[in-house]
């Protein structure tokens, strides 16, 4: 019997092994299993978190044959033998009610319980109620102390603004989650230093969140952003917070949380959309150019300096980078350096030396897909629209490695800037074998399909 079973179970897991293999066909049967999750017969009691998840686990297997209305009448006609089973089915019967306040009800004369306080406190958080819901969670930690239950009881006191209450609950906790509660406490209460302690002490990879929780709770964000051996993912995330009203201050916390990491190209990064967006163009040129030597893969960083320098009526020097650009690239015979070169060009206004290099990039890698959409695309940006048509019929037919490329893409493109004679004669006068002609015939056929 699934009773039995059930009561054998050494821990939680078993348990939910046991309702998954045993399933419930009838009202009966889900007031046994609730019943056997309070008698452990001298076997360690479930934690009040697992008691609950069985006790859904076990409304969800009931609930083809037992309905909730039925499961209400079946549960209420229960005698229960002692106080955990009375937590257990009073909590159960919470459960099937869709209303809060019918729920709240049915724990009206259920024992005092961590299962049964936190329940409670959920439903008084729907209803509103936040005072009475942080009182219940308080008290269950009394019953049975639950890092989550902790940090979710720290959580209600600070939106409830008694950061002294959230500091209390969370002070001493080992848990990483509880911590969290107590940093953002201490900043709610002014004191800097330790809010500074708490950061430092984190983990690495977990600081720049935590950083962004505390500033948002921080009673004076001036004095964190100064506070001595502020980490820089406190600077950046003061800014990311400030800077759509601060302008200036939020680029100097940038510029400080820069100097402090000189490393971080993503701190520059942001430098250089704080300092373009309060018009600092040359000031945000240079932050760029830093963050592209620390991450010379980064595109924007790359490229976003001549945008600017164009944005500054200064085409000349946009200019001379893409010239540099395209020196540099020919230099390495790179296909990639040629085509950051082109994309450089394109942002330069320079569309007749874009292509030119698109094409340098393609012929330094013959049968590169992407660089030749990306030729298509200059030639287009160029005004060549024939080119740019050849170009993409030469790739939707012929491939790239012998292999079709992104044929629903391209010929769309294609289609854009032909009409389905022109289309077919281009393909039509291609040399190159079609690759894998039968699949190439309905992309052929399927952007004009909706033409009258």
């Amino acid at each position: 019997m699934l009773y039995d079973v059930l009561v054998a179970s050494e821990d939680a897991v078993s348990a939910s092994n046991a309702l998954r293999a045993a399933p419930i066909k009838s009202c009966l049967d889900l007031g046994e299993a609730l019943s056997a999750l309070a008698s452990r017969d001298g076997k360690q009691p479930f934690r009040s978190q697992e008691t609950r998840a069985l006790i859904e686990e076990s409304l969800q297997a009931a609930r083809a044959s037992c309905a909730a209305k039925q499961a209400l009448q079946h549960l209420s006609a229960l005698p229960a033998k002692g106080s955990s089973q009375q937590e257990v089915l009073h909590v159960a019967r919470s459960l099937v009610c869709a209303d809060p306040r019918e729920a709240l009800e049915q724990l009206q004369e259920a024992p005092a319980s961590a299962l049964v306080r936190r329940r409670r406190a959920q439903l008084l958080s729907e209803l509103g109620q936040s005072d009475r819901a942080l009182s219940e969670l308080i008290d269950s930690l009394a019953d049975e102390d639950d890092e989550q239950e902790r940090a979710h009881a720290a959580r209600l006191a600070l939106i409830a603004g008694q950061a002294a209450l959230a500091l209390s609950l969370a002070e001493g906790s080992p848990s990483l989650l509880v911590r969290r509660e107590k940093s953002a406490a201490l900043a709610a209460l002014g004191r800097d230093e330790q809010v500074i302690a708490e950061l430092v002490a984190c983990p690495l990879d977990q600081r720049a969140e935590l950083a962004l929780y505390v500033v948002q709770h921080a009673l004076h964000w001036q004095a964190l952003a100064s506070a001595p051996g502020a980490p820089p993912e406190l600077l950046l995330a003061l800014a990311r917070e400030k800077t759509g009203e601060l302008d200036d201050k939020g680029a100097a916390l940038l510029e400080s949380a820069s100097q402090r990491s000189p490393e971080d190209a993503d701190i520059l990064l942001e430098l250089a959309a704080v300092q373009e967006a309060i018009g600092r163009r040359s000031d945000a040129i240079l932050s760029l150019d830093r963050a592209a030597l620390l991450a010379p893969q980064n595109e924007h960083a790359q490229l976003a300096p001549i945008r600017l320098l164009v944005e500054s009526n200064e085409p000349r020097l946009a200019l001379q980078r893409c010239l540099e650009r395209a020196r540099q690239g020919r230099k390495k015979g790179s296909a990639e350096e040629l085509r950051m070169a082109s994309l450089a060009c394109k942002y330069a206004q320079s569309m007749a030396l874009a292509s030119a290099l698109a094409n340098e990039a393609l012929l330094a890698r013959p049968g590169d897909g992407r660089l030749h959409s990306e030729l298509a695309m200059r030639l287009q940006e160029e005004g060549q629209i024939e080119q740019a048509a050849q170009s993409l019929a030469e790739l939707l037919v012929c491939g790239a490695h012998g292999h079709p490329w992104h044929r629903h893409e391209i010929s769309a493109r294609l289609a854009a800037l032909v009409d389905a004679n022109t289309m077919q004669a281009l393909v039509a006068a291609l040399p190159c074998p079609h690759v894998d002609d039968e699949d190439l015939q309905q992309y052929l056929a399927a952007p004009h399909q909706a033409e009258p």
